[in-house]
């Protein structure tokens, strides 16, 4: 894609993320109605924006998992993700576990709070 055709598709994102045509008028979208997924940044046409309780985040979110075995000395890091700021974490902690794992699950010990039900 051209320089010009990639500065085109960022303005064309940014005014379909912030704007409506309403009977041929441009009308600026309140900030309770933008998107979560609209554009933050020309440079990252992934990032998105979540509201967490009273603050706000741009970007990604991630989410670490690893073993937990009682007794062994050494624990390691089985699965690393990454996505959009948008996404809920339960949804990745989902993703994560093997679909045969999620029905026999005894205990499952996380650092963050899923404010979601669990398993999905």
């Amino acid at each position: 894609m051209t320089e010009l055709a990639t500065a085109y598709q960022v303005f064309k994102r940014i005014f379909e993320d912030n704007y409506r045509i309403e009977a041929q008028t441009v009308r600026a979208l309140a900030n309770q109605e933008i998107p979560s997924g609209c554009l933050q940044s020309g440079d990252d046409l992934e990032a998105t924006y979540r509201k967490k309780g009273p603050q706000g985040f741009k970007g990604y979110v991630a989410n670490l998992s690893e073993s937990c075995t009682p007794g062994h000395k050494l624990q390691l890091i089985t699965q690393v993700q990454v996505a959009p700021n948008n996404q809920d974490d339960a949804d990745l902690l989902a993703a994560d576990l093997p679909e045969k794992m999620r029905g026999s699950l005894v205990t499952l010990y996380r650092k963050s709070i899923y404010m979601s039900s669990f398993p999905r």
